[in-house]
């Protein structure tokens, strides 16, 4: 399953943990975009107190600096996202 991105695209994706107790997930590295060092596909899953999806793509440099951006997805894309992280919830 591959993801596009207004940054490139994210294959081989997979829900992991980046900071579980504010409920963020990153899905893999992009490729494709040579103006950064990384990007990374993430996404925050609804809590009681947010109850909002939200897609983005953290862009960082060698030297740690790093900016957030909305990852712009389909609708499409979000339902496979929010299906992944539905089996991975049941699996934890």
């Amino acid at each position: 399953m591959d993801i596009q991105t207004k940054f490139g695209i994210c294959k081989n994706i997979k829900v992991k943990p980046y900071n579980e107790e504010h409920n963020t997930f990153t899905l893999g590295f992009i490729s494709g975009n040579y103006e950064t060092e990384y990007d990374i596909l993430g996404f925050d899953a609804p809590t009681n107190d947010d109850p909002v999806w939200r897609y983005w793509v953290e862009s960082g440099d060698a030297d740690g600096a790093s900016e957030t951006n909305n990852a712009e997805l389909n609708e499409s894309d979000k339902l496979v996202i929010q299906n992944l992280y539905k089996q991975y919830s049941n699996k934890t």
